[in-house]
């Protein structure tokens, strides 16, 4: 949890850095870190920050690039990987965030096509995805976007319908889901 003077609140078992504190040390019940973050969310034993500044930093296990650092390397301390970002969102293994200007932007694990990129291909880096979104929620294998017009697009693995496409196709590109009213 974010606290009000951009620190943030972490627990967990901390079996690959995912806290960002340095250390494996466990954080049961918590631990308090010190920094300026205004967004936190979590993955899959890794994390995605967004400080006030506008930098994306992520932390802890990168075996299929979660970390969007290039590398395959865990991390058991934040590293910047961009600027300019407003909105993150994290699930099992991608990432995704979104740039005041709608840019948005994936990495990580991409096996049945859920950065939405037009590909399998797991980026090790942030990728541009599209123009004009606003938000963005990923879940273990697709990932939804809702456009600045309020327009609802989905893309990843369909194999049960999830995307809402009246399809059972998988998606590697961003569709147009029939725009459903705000409160939905």
């Amino acid at each position: 949890g974010v606290k009000t003077d951009g620190g943030y609140w972490a627990w967990d078992d901390l079996t690959d850095g995912q806290l960002g504190t340095g250390t494996l040390v466990s954080g049961y019940p918590g631990v308090s870190v010190e920094s300026d973050y205004a967004l936190l969310c979590a993955g899959n034993r890794f994390s995605v920050g967004i400080k006030k500044d506008g930098t994306l930093w992520t932390m802890g296990l990168n075996d299929v690039c979660q970390l969007g650092d290039g590398t395959t390397e865990e991390k058991h301390i934040a590293s910047q990987i961009g600027s300019g970002f407003s909105t993150a969102s994290a699930s099992y293994s991608q990432a995704f965030a979104i740039k005041p200007d709608g840019t948005l932007w994936a990495w990580g694990y991409n096996h049945v096509g859920q950065l939405g990129d037009g590909s399998t291909t797991t980026r090790n880096t942030p990728t541009k995805i599209g123009d004009d979104f606003s938000e963005v929620v990923a879940s273990e294998f697709h990932t939804l976007g809702i456009k600045s017009d309020g327009t609802l697009w989905a893309w990843g693995k369909n194999d049960y319908g999830q995307l809402g496409d009246g399809t059972m196709v998988n998606r590697m590109e961003p569709v147009n889901i029939k725009s459903l009213p705000r409160e939905f």
